[in-house]
């Protein structure tokens, strides 16, 4: 139980002895604080007030008089909506906690207002709790608590949570392009292979309407898709002639070099998937696992694509590249084969429409 609840506690079974022997004299409308009782509130640093009937203040502490300057002969039995009219509270304040004081008998979450003192703004939350006799509500306790400073002091915590969160973003960002500089000096044949990769998927991904977060999963993971090459000889990268099965299965390794490369860091793990899978088809006969259809990550069937249109649309060591026209041939007739349709479906409009020309490659 919070030391509020507790307060709310004491308060309320000192208003029941005191109701009680109220009902004995006979006197109505009037919840006077026993002494003792008076004595603990006005050393509270929030302020209080408890409203009777027809949202009369029938109650308060020192603090409540203090913090929102008003004569304490003018506030006992001032109605609630004229005390907040009285301190210049605005007109959707004031609705704001009217409403929230009728549904005292529910469970309520705190609300927060905004007060102006000479020029300073305060934030207060407002908690309420219904002080019952018999079950039956008597009054209502209102508490204020100024929250300013910590609203400001949480305001500067999350502004230098995003300013270390776009520090590490900015390195992140900066230790993809030195290890993406590394896998493509060893081919320059390939060189800005990943930056179109990058840009093909987001473009796919945009089309398809992913997330925020999915896009930029897409972009570096295009960029990282081949950083597994680092840990491929040059003599099999760069080779002009046909590679032996040995070689190839060398070469098939590097979505798994990739991997692992990546997972000692937990910054890609989401983009591990991607790096892995964007060698797999949609028939189960890529690699590294045979993965088939919509077992293979999503996000890598995106950038499988991307990446089998710029492989074949780039010049090779062992070949020329290929005519766009011939390319989106290629790609419609491995459409469900090597390429989840849909997705292959989604470029080959892009393609179409000229959304993006080829040409444009950097």
């Amino acid at each position: 139980m919070t030391i509020y609840l507790t307060i709310f506690t004491i308060i309320t079974f000192f208003y029941i002895i005191t109701i009680i022997s109220l009902s004995k004299t006979k006197k109505e409308n009037q919840l006077p604080s026993p002494i003792a009782l008076q004595l603990v509130v006005n050393q509270m640093s929030d302020s209080y007030i408890v409203l009777g009937k027809n949202n009369n203040i029938t109650d308060f502490n020192e603090t409540f008089t203090k913090t929102f300057n008003i004569d304490s002969n003018n506030l006992k039995n001032m109605n609630l909506k004229t005390f907040l009219k009285e301190i210049q509270t605005s007109d959707s304040d004031i609705e704001k906690i009217l409403e929230f004081s009728k549904k005292v008998k529910k469970e309520n979450k705190p609300i927060n207002f905004e007060h102006t003192f000479g020029g300073l703004q305060k934030t207060f939350q407002i908690e309420v709790t219904p002080i019952a006799l018999n079950k039956d509500i008597i009054g209502v306790l209102f508490l204020f608590k100024d929250i300013t400073q910590h609203i400001k002091y949480t305001t500067e915590l999350e502004e230098h949570k995003k300013n270390l969160t776009e520090k590490l973003e900015n390195t992140y960002v900066e230790t993809i392009q030195t290890i993406q500089y590394t896998v493509e000096a060893k081919d320059l044949y390939t060189r800005g292979h990943s930056n179109r990769v990058s840009e093909y998927s987001i473009l796919i991904g945009e089309k398809l309407g992913l997330s925020d977060d999915d896009i930029s999963r897409l972009r570096i993971g295009g960029l990282f898709h081949d950083v597994g090459k680092i840990g491929i000889p040059d003599s099999i990268l760069q080779k002009s002639g046909k590679l032996t099965d040995d070689e190839y299965s060398e070469i098939k390794q590097h979505p798994i070099i990739g991997a692992k490369i990546l997972s000692n860091s937990s910054i890609f793990k989401e983009i591990i998937p991607i790096v892995k899978y964007h060698h797999e088809r949609f028939d189960g006969k890529g690699y590294p696992e045979g993965l088939k259809g919509e077992n293979i990550p999503y996000l890598a069937r995106i950038t499988a694509v991307a990446d089998a249109y710029d492989a074949m649309t780039s010049r090779r060591v062992y070949r020329d590249s290929l005519p766009v026209d011939k390319v989106i041939t290629e790609i419609e007739k491995n459409k469900g084969t090597q390429f989840d349709p849909e997705i292959a479906e989604v470029f080959l409009n892009i393609l179409k429409n000229k959304i993006y020309n080829s040409n444009n490659k950097t």
